[in-house]
């Protein structure tokens, strides 16, 4: 039996990602986060600030957000995906200091 794509609805359009290609997108995502984190924790924010912010990447629903923009972002752009990891990252962080909104 052969793997079949998988399917992930991004806007209007649904398109097949090979799960070889979802496997690597997720991990450019996780990389992205742990990124995020490391930028927060040079940021001149207050601990308790940065307390919230870490809770914030650590909640489900936040990670939801983000690992559906990272595989938005790496399905529908042709940058190098260092790149867009480093541009996931700061909008990341970024969301994150703003959690919840």
């Amino acid at each position: 039996m052969s793997e079949q794509p998988l399917s992930q609805d991004i806007g209007a359009t649904k398109i097949n990602i090979p799960p070889e290609y979802l496997e690597k997108i997720n991990l450019q995502i996780k990389e992205a986060l742990e990124t995020a984190k490391g930028l927060i924790e040079e940021t001149q924010e207050s601990m308790s600030q940065k307390k919230k912010v870490f809770a914030a990447l650590n909640n489900p629903e936040f990670i939801e957000w983000a690992t559906n923009r990272g595989q938005e972002l790496f399905t529908s752009q042709d940058e190098n995906p260092d790149s867009i990891k480093n541009n996931l990252a700061r909008e990341i962080a970024s969301k994150a200091l703003r959690w919840p909104e």
